[in-house]
């Protein structure tokens, strides 16, 4: 009995960690085009969200010697888009207020998103050319979707 607790529970963990590796979409070189989703249910109509981020690290990218660790992500801006017609609802920005609640609904859940996403990519495998671009800060972006829940 006890080795069937013991291996149930050695499954559960497994599954949980192969599970949450996947949690976190590859974004420093998402060339493949992949589309990533964040399902919300004060969402009523699909909207494209282009944005662009900045992660500060402790040290610059191309020093070998100390690890790759994140210091900072933050959002810089997105534009909000709506699909049907296809036009920019809203560009939001951390350098001007925002008005709508609804605007700021969606800039903090894409920002909690984001951030924890960018904080776990494996930057190891960005190539040299991109390392030494900016010392210890790197800009990147991306698109997401945010869809309704069913």
């Amino acid at each position: 009995m006890r080795t069937i607790i013991s291996f149930l529970l050695l499954s559960s963990i497994i599954m949980s960690y192969s599970q949450s590796k996947y949690c976190i979409p590859y974004l420093i070189d998402n060339k493949i085009g992949e589309r990533i989703y964040i399902h919300d249910s004060c969402i009523e109509d699909t909207l494209k969200i282009n944005y662009r981020v900045e992660v500060t690290f402790e040290h610059s990218l191309i020093d070998t010697i100390n690890p790759i660790v994140v210091k900072s992500v933050n959002l810089i801006d997105m534009d909000i888009r709506s699909l049907n017609p296809p036009n920019i609802i809203a560009s939001l920005s951390k350098l001007r207020p925002i008005e709508s609640s609804l605007q700021q609904y969606i800039w903090e859940l894409c920002s909690a998103k984001i951030a924890y996403w960018y904080k776990f990519q494996p930057y190891n495998k960005l190539p040299i050319g991109e390392r030494t671009k900016g010392g210890n800060t790197l800009y990147m972006g991306a698109t997401i979707w945010l869809v309704p829940d069913s």
